[in-house]
C-alpha cells in the first residue's frame, strides 16, 4: 500500500502479487475442442501444422501446441513441464488520485471542502502466464481452467466530493 501527498495532490496505490507457486493448465485451455468447447485464439496461431506435401513435417514457425484435433488423443493432453506454468504476478488493485481545492476559492461559495478525484480498480497485471496470461486471472488460477473463471474486471471512476 502506497500513498503521498504534496501540496493539494494525493495519490494511494495497493500493488498485490504473488510468487512461487505454478499452475497446471487443463481444460479448454488446454486442448483445442475439450468439451466441445470453442479454441482459445492461441490454439489456431500456434498449432503444429503438416504441410500439404509432406504432413510429416510441421509449417508452422511458431507452433507450441500440437495439432488440431476433433478428439484429442492421448499425446495431444499429456502431462509435461510445457503446461505446468509459472504464475508470479503483480498488479495495480487500486489507484486513487485526487486534488484538493483550495479553500480561499471554496469560502465565497459556502463550501468547506472540495475534492476532484479519479480512481481505478484492477487497472493492469503483469504476469508470467505468456500465451495464458489473457485465459487466467493470476489470483483465481487454482483451477487451471478457464472456463471457470469470470474475466478481470476494471473500474475507472471520477468524482467530485464536497462538504458544506
Amino acid at each position: 500500500n502506497l500513498s503521498a501527498t504534496y501540496r493539494n495532490f494525493g495519490i494511494g496505490a495497493l500493488l498485490q502479487g504473488a510468487s512461487r507457486f505454478s499452475l497446471n493448465i487443463s481444460g479448454a485451455a488446454r486442448t483445442m475442442f475439450s468439451n466441445f468447447s470453442v479454441p482459445m485464439d492461441y490454439h489456431y496461431a500456434l498449432r503444429w501444422q503438416p504441410d500439404p506435401e509432406n504432413p510429416a513435417v510441421n509449417i508452422n514457425p511458431n507452433a507450441e501446441f500440437p495439432a488440431a484435433t476433433l478428439s484429442p488423443g492421448p499425446n495431444n493432453n499429456r502431462n509435461s513441464d510445457f503446461y505446468r506454468r509459472n504464475v508470479t504476478y503483480l498488479r495495480l488493485k487500486n489507484i486513487n488520485i485526487f486534488y484538493n481545492l483550495p479553500t480561499n476559492i471554496l469560502a465565497p461559495i459556502g463550501l468547506n471542502s472540495a475534492q476532484v478525484y479519479l480512481a481505478g480498480f484492477n487497472v493492469f497485471t503483469l504476469s508470467s502466464l505468456d500465451i495464458f496470461k489473457n485465459s487466467f486471472d493470476p489470483e483465481e488460477a487454482g483451477t487451471g481452467n478457464p472456463s471457470r473463471n469470470m474475466p478481470v474486471t476494471r473500474n475507472y471512476t471520477a468524482g467530485i466530493r464536497v462538504s458544506f
